[in-house]
């Protein structure tokens, strides 16, 4: 198995999913069809789940600047298949703009329905 990536562009985040368990995502997802775009990651993710060991620690780490509804939908389906099926310890750190409240609640609305606990971190 090999590692994921895919670059930024205006519209879509810069994805890094490692096979040492270290997951990024961050930028923008605000893209027309978010299903179709993040096909290809949750079936790796679901790939990679299968394969863990479960001494492997799952690092999730978000930086999302701007997220569309159709986007949260699939980035808290990829947190939730995580979360379930990952058979090692989830650490999901949620990265902010210190001034946008909304990316906050929104980073606290996911660890209140995955009943995950996130490390917060504000950025300047």
């Amino acid at each position: 198995m090999e590692n994921y990536y895919l670059a930024s562009s205006t519209k879509t985040p810069e994805i890094e999913f490692r096979t040492d368990g270290y997951f990024k995502i961050s930028g923008n997802s605000y893209m027309e069809n978010p299903a179709k775009f993040y096909t290809d990651l949750l079936e790796w993710v679901e790939a990679f789940l299968k394969q863990n060991d479960e001494n492997t620690p799952v690092y999730l780490d978000v930086y999302l600047v701007y997220i569309n509804t159709s986007s949260t939908k699939i980035i808290l389906k990829l947190m939730n298949l995580i979360n379930a099926v990952s058979k090692s310890e989830l650490k999901v750190t949620w990265k902010y703009q210190i001034d946008d409240d909304e990316m906050f609640e929104l980073g606290k609305d996911f660890e209140k329905i995955t009943k995950h606990s996130f490390d917060f971190q504000g950025l300047n």
